[in-house]
Formats: structure tokens, C-alpha cells, sequence
């Protein structure tokens, strides 16, 4: 019998839709064992989709009520999803140890900057991975897709997440192998180098569908 579960979970507090009561609550009703709550960690500057600093206290609070709430019937965990920005953030920055999460979740989202000084993310709008690739990287996507696993390898080996969250986002807009073909061997090279360096860590990978 299939022990069903899922660690990676947002909602109203960043990007997501709901309330975590929802989430819960439709868990429950899917026989779920185990629901983790991850919403994305703040960050040092501003963005959409992120939860904002002071929100944390109330996001912490509701999952503690939830556990509790749902204690006899499945276990509720609280996370957060956490960039690594390097020089910036990490899964194991002080501010992030302070906040007595029960895991959390490792991610590559920020890439580098724009003109502005503004920093762009693999897996925005189209024009922004486009205005990002040729400003940090004179449109070489062989040099971005180096980058962005140099960025998770060091995250794995020196600033390990409980979980590995989407191993490969930065692929997100190569639909029809716009940017690159996937069955490179130059690429296929970074993924297994990467998913070796995972092989030897302690982290979970994450299988995001």
C-alpha cells in the first residue's frame, strides 16, 4: 500500500492559492500520511512570490495549530523553500537557522542580475530569461545551464537542504528545445555530474511533476 505524501507544498502565504487549512484539509481527505508546508523563504529584497519577512510568525503559527489539529490523523511538517544566492542566502544562513524549521527544501532560482541591478530567475517570464541570458551571460546558454549547476553543486556540498527541489527549472522555458537540446551530451555531462555529487550527499532529491 502506497504511503502518499508531499513535502513541497505553497500557498497564499507566497505564490500559491489557498489557505494552508485547504491544503490540509484536501490531504486529509486524499488519505495523505504526510504534508510539509514550504513556502519560498523571504529574501533580502523584494519580489512577488515570495513570503515577506514579517509574514513568517503567522505562517509558523498556523502550522503549529495545524499539527495539532490533525495530529491523530497525518503528520504536518514546517519548511520553507530556500534559495541559494551565493553571498546572499542560503538553506543554512543564520537567519533561516532561526526560524526552527523541520526541513527545508533547496533551490536555484536567481541567476544573476539585470542592468537595473535587479535580479532575474530562471523560470520567470520568458523575457526575463531572455533579458538575463544575454546580460549575465551574452546569450550563451551553455554558459547560464554551467552557472546554474555550479550554483546546486556548491549549494549540496557546502550549504546542504533536507530536500533538492526541482532539479532542473532552469529548463522551464525549452519547450520544443527552444534554447538547447536536452539530448546534448554537454548537458547530459552537467546533470550527471550534479546527480553525483547528490549520490554522495544527504540530501533527497525531489521528483517535481
Amino acid at each position: 500500500m502506497a504511503i502518499l505524501s508531499n513535502y513541497h507544498t505553497h500557498s497564499e502565504f507566497c505564490d500559491g492559492d489557498g489557505s494552508l487549512e485547504e491544503y490540509a484539509l484536501s490531504s486529509f481527505h486524499k488519505n495523505m500520511k504526510y504534508l510539509g508546508f514550504s513556502s519560498h523563504a523571504p529574501l533580502p529584497f523584494q519580489t512577488t512570490w515570495t513570503m515577506k519577512k514579517e509574514m513568517f510568525p503567522r505562517y509558523k503559527k498556523t502550522v503549529s495549530q495545524l499539527k495539532e489539529k490533525y495530529a491523530e490523523r497525518m503528520e504536518i511538517f514546517l519548511g520553507l523553500e530556500v534559495d541559494y544566492i551565493p553571498h546572499i542566502i542560503s538553506p543554512i544562513s543564520p537567519e533561516i537557522q532561526r526560524m526552527d524549521l523541520d526541513y527545508t527544501i533547496g533551490a536555484i532560482h536567481f541567476l544573476g542580475q539585470l542592468p537595473n541591478g535587479r535580479y532575474w530567475t530562471v523560470d520567470g517570464p520568458l523575457t526575463e530569461f531572455e533579458e538575463g541570458l544575454k546580460h549575465s551571460f551574452g546569450g550563451n546558454i551553455r554558459k547560464a545551464l554551467a552557472q546554474y549547476y555550479t550554483n546546486l553543486n556548491v549549494m549540496v556540498q557546502d550549504y546542504s537542504p533536507d530536500i533538492i527541489g526541482h532539479f532542473d527549472l532552469v529548463k522551464k522555458h525549452n519547450h520544443g528545445n527552444q534554447f538547447f537540446s536536452e539530448t546534448e551530451d554537454w548537458y547530459k555531462t552537467l546533470i550527471r555530474a550534479s546527480l553525483d555529487i547528490i549520490q554522495q550527499s544527504n540530501c533527497i532529491l525531489e521528483v517535481n511533476t
